[in-house]
């Protein structure tokens, strides 16, 4: 009966571990997601009253749009409060590595799914008699200035969102529903930025839908370059 008894204590204690590194692991996310609404409200409020955003600023984006780099700074602060911030460093080095096992894949898959996306997109439109611009142009003059503009900031944000959210959340809620969870999050924080340029409301909700597709996509490529297997976690089954 001991040996019995010690059993069930040494199940529930590690149940009752596995629970609380879980919760510990969504309050990290939480923390993430509460430091970069509260590091954006700012511009999301500035952008409510000032529409005019200052001339070096590309394509006349509103103010919410610079909110960019929020995600960046909510996570070194976060890490650096934890006393992480080396190790955070080497993360963000690491995910940058070009030299980096099965990245090239990935790469060309990045490089050609949107405008695979948007030709097939205007073909479509096309074909169903949609309205479309009478004379299409690409400024690529234009798209190549700001490809590295872009790029910077973007892996700027992805570094806050993928490393000080999608980790702890993966970790707990396996891949699959992290994935989709901080996919809603991410659409959310870009609906004021779609409002303060003047997007209709299903403008903003199909892009939503299409942000979260794209964040799945983004979460799977990270699994598979870590060679994590694209299923929940064993402390979730």
């Amino acid at each position: 009966m001991s040996g019995l008894s010690e059993r069930k204590v040494g199940e529930s204690w590690e149940g009752w571990r596995k629970t609380m590194s879980g919760s510990a692991e969504l309050r990290t996310a939480g923390s993430f997601f509460a430091v970069v609404f509260a590091l954006s409200a700012p511009f999301w409020i500035v952008g409510a009253f000032v529409r005019d955003t200052p001339s070096w600023v590309p394509m006349h984006l509103p103010f919410a749009a610079l909110t960019f780099p929020m995600p960046l700074v909510a996570g070194v602060l976060l890490e650096r409060r934890a006393g992480r911030m080396n190790h955070h460093v080497h993360d963000i080095a690491r995910a940058l590595d070009p030299r980096a096992p099965g990245l090239t894949p990935w790469l060309l898959v990045s490089a050609l799914l949107m405008p695979v996306v948007f030709v097939a997109a205007y073909f479509a439109q096309r074909a169903l008699h949609m309205p479309l611009p009478a004379e299409p142009r690409v400024p690529w003059g234009t798209a190549f200035l700001l490809f590295p503009i872009f790029f910077v900031g973007a892996v700027g944000e992805e570094a806050g969102w993928m490393l000080s959210a999608a980790r702890p959340m993966q970790r707990r809620l396996g891949a699959p529903v992290a994935s989709v969870a901080l996919g809603c999050v991410w659409a959310a924080w870009h609906i004021i930025t779609g409002l303060q340029m003047g997007r209709s409301p299903s403008w903003i909700a199909w892009w939503s839908l299409a942000g979260v597709a794209s964040r799945v996509l983004i979460v799977w490529r990270r699994t598979g370059r870590e060679g994590a297997c694209f299923q929940p976690s064993p402390t979730t089954r």
